[in-house]
């Protein structure tokens, strides 16, 4: 059977480095695919551009699905972290931020992918060098695994029954429990908020790329709730895989 050359390991690797990476930037700074969307509009050079990132294509780059990213990809994306580090001196006069997204400018300003040697806002070259796995920084260097729908389901029982185990043993009330749990989550919008309490209250599963979009905010999670500091993105994969206690 003749494998598509879109399959070759260098490039689902590669797709899967891209990935993490803009998981990265959408989680740090606490923005859906939507908000990116508009943030991507608004650093575009003009309206229609060809570099302004749309929402099918973020949640593409964020599920590993791209085939083969063209340079435009790689120049929105590019553009989308210079933005992102240049708000770190406040909104520029004149071009205000949507309503939604002025708190990105607020200090100490939104984080960004910098490079590991310049400390500088990745470039277009330096996002393909992400791609190729030529470039790396230590938020990238462990590579996460994309989780399988099913994974994600058996991740998403146990994540509720440590959570259940943990607020038996603080003595609280289910409702209470709930609401420190959330609180230690963290400050995330109120869809996110409510999928976390219905998967610990059992009425739903992550799906594969929901798990992978939430791996930031759950490794600080399940660090508390096991006692410890935030699991790293290695230990949390292997808590997700049953390899760490808990």
């Amino acid at each position: 059977m003749e494998h598509h050359p879109h399959n070759h390991p260098q490039f689902v690797l590669g797709r899967h480095r891209l990935a993490r990476a803009l998981q990265l930037l959408l989680s740090r700074n606490e923005l859906s695919h939507m908000e990116l969307d508009q943030f991507s509009g608004w650093c575009a050079p003009d309206p229609g551009s060809s570099e302004w990132l749309a929402k099918s294509q973020i949640s593409t780059i964020c599920n590993a699905k791209l085939p083969k990213p063209g340079g435009q990809i790689f120049l929105s994306l590019a553009r989308i972290n210079r933005a992102l580090a240049e708000l770190a001196g406040g909104e520029p006069p004149g071009r205000p931020l949507p309503p939604k997204l002025r708190r990105l400018a607020v200090a100490p300003g939104p984080w960004f992918l910098a490079h590991p040697v310049t400390g500088k806002p990745l470039t277009s070259g330096d996002w393909f060098m992400v791609y190729t796995g030529e470039l790396t920084t230590d938020e990238l260097e462990d590579l996460p695994e994309i989780f399988s729908s099913e994974t994600a389901a058996i991740a998403s029982e146990k994540l509720s029954l440590l959570a259940q185990g943990w607020m038996a043993s603080q003595n609280l009330t289910p409702r209470a429990g709930r609401e420190e749990v959330s609180a230690i989550y963290g400050p995330v919008s109120r869809e996110r908020r409510e999928r976390l309490l219905s998967v610990l209250s059992g009425d739903r599963v992550f799906t594969g790329s929901e798990l992978d979009e939430e791996r930031e905010s759950l490794r600080f999670l399940v660090g508390r709730l096991l006692g410890r500091e935030a699991l790293s993105i290695r230990e949390f994969d292997r808590w997700v895989r049953g390899e760490l206690g808990g």
